[in-house]
């Protein structure tokens, strides 16, 4: 297993002033055998141009541009059905690899057991230069931020795209990334994927994501469209588990905090399960006598 061939895989959507830092990160690892696939979203800005100049015709990377914006989800299925390799990871067009982080992941998933099918690491997210979180927490246990992670989970977001290595025929079990979503369709897939499979844990920071203003993720709606639709979707394994009002009232701060109750109290009232509407009527009536 360890010395296959990964496929890495960077969807861009206007990244010329980005993207040779991600590609770049990824052609420095220390693991030698990958290829890049670059999925192209129809960009206007030059980035094909740009690529080309800085990589010519190499031939550890191609370069596909759709033909239409299907967004990032979409990119990233489309880039697996062009990947050799048994085993898939994924980079975003403005963010870094340190050197050593396929090669940690590699080595961890080749003396893992068979039902791991995605090995993650630590990423740091920055401001400018400042790093002003670390995902997943250090403090937090090992055996909740890998293993068994369902639970973990459901109750909130853990594992963020660029730190994910997948065995490709997990990854295609699953039905990969969910096209419908806007935001968080990382939060969704590893919800999804830890049903089937047990997941793995690098514990070391070898990730820096590069956060901007307007980015995709403040769009503070879909966020909270998502939520709603993964705790929609997960309600059997959240009763199983004792979590509904635990993820209930971890939204609902998440809600507060964007400025965002109102929207996700009506998301509750849409669902078909009664639980939801209990709690979206007593925070409603609790909002109305404050």
């Amino acid at each position: 297993m360890f010395g296959e061939l990964v496929s890495v895989i960077i969807p861009a959507y206007n990244r010329a002033h980005t993207i040779k830092r991600a590609i770049d990160s990824v052609r420095g690892q220390s693991y030698k055998n990958i290829e890049v696939i670059v999925v192209d979203d129809c960009s206007t800005d030059g980035t094909l141009e740009c690529v080309q100049k800085w990589y010519g015709d190499a031939d550890w990377l191609l370069y596909v541009i759709n033909d239409e914006n299907v967004g990032a989800a979409g990119s990233r299925n489309i880039g697996v059905q062009y990947a050799h390799g048994d085993y898939i990871a994924f980079q975003d067009s403005d963010d870094e690899w340190m050197p050593d982080k396929l090669e940690y992941q590699m080595r961890l998933m080749d003396k893992s057991s068979d039902d791991v099918g995605m090995v993650y690491c630590c990423m740091e997210r920055r401001m400018g230069e400042e790093v002003y979180d670390v995902w997943p927490p250090a403090e937090a246990p090992m055996e909740v931020k890998s293993g068994n992670m369902l639970k973990t989970l459901l109750l909130g977001p853990v594992i963020s795209t660029q730190t994910m290595l997948f065995d490709k025929r997990a990854f295609l079990d699953c039905g990969g990334f969910n096209v419908g979503l806007k935001v968080m369709e990382d939060y969704e897939l590893s919800v999804r994927f830890a049903r089937t499979y047990q997941i793995g844990l690098v514990d070391k920071t070898l990730v820096t994501q590069y956060e901007s203003a307007g980015g995709v993720n403040s769009d503070l709606t879909e966020r909270i469209i998502t939520q709603s639709y993964i705790m929609e979707q997960g309600y059997e394994d959240m009763r199983r588990l004792g979590i509904v009002t635990e993820k209930l009232s971890r939204v609902y701060e998440e809600a507060e905090n964007y400025g965002m109750v109102k929207e996700y109290l009506s998301c509750l009232l849409s669902s078909e399960h009664m639980e939801y509407h209990a709690y979206a009527k007593k925070k409603l009536k609790l909002l109305k006598e404050s």
